[in-house]
């Protein structure tokens, strides 16, 4: 198995623990594999943009002692970052509100197009 599939793996299996519904129903251990890249898992994370999913299964995990400090150090950061810029970007988005609603002008909020211009 080449690392890249056994990097991907690893992510999948995390952001299954990190998304499941009660702690319980995903596995309490995960163990990376022997040799296992860091840096290609957090390339992966970064690109399928599932990086708080990747942070919040590790954290799931009972023994986060046996995931490299340094690693969950930066994706804590990562995650940070990303909820300070997602409240930044909603409080604007109250605002405008606001200011049409001050104008008396209907707002009609299309998703995908307010995704692509949050997340391009």
């Amino acid at each position: 198995m080449n690392n890249s599939t056994t990097e991907f793996n690893f992510l999948l299996e995390v952001c299954k623990i990190s998304i499941s519904p009660n702690k319980n129903d995903a596995p309490l251990n995960i163990y990376p594999p022997k040799n296992i890249n860091w840096e290609k898992v957090l390339k992966l994370a970064n690109s399928h943009r599932v990086r708080p999913l990747l942070f919040l299964g590790l954290r799931k995990c009972e023994n986060q002692a046996i995931f490299p400090a340094t690693i969950m150090e930066r994706l804590k950061a990562l995650s940070f970052q990303i909820t300070t810029r997602n409240l930044i970007q909603t409080k604007e988005l109250v605002r405008f509100f606001q200011l049409f609603k001050k104008h008396n002008i209907n707002v009609i909020l299309y998703v995908q197009v307010f995704e692509y211009l949050i997340y391009k």
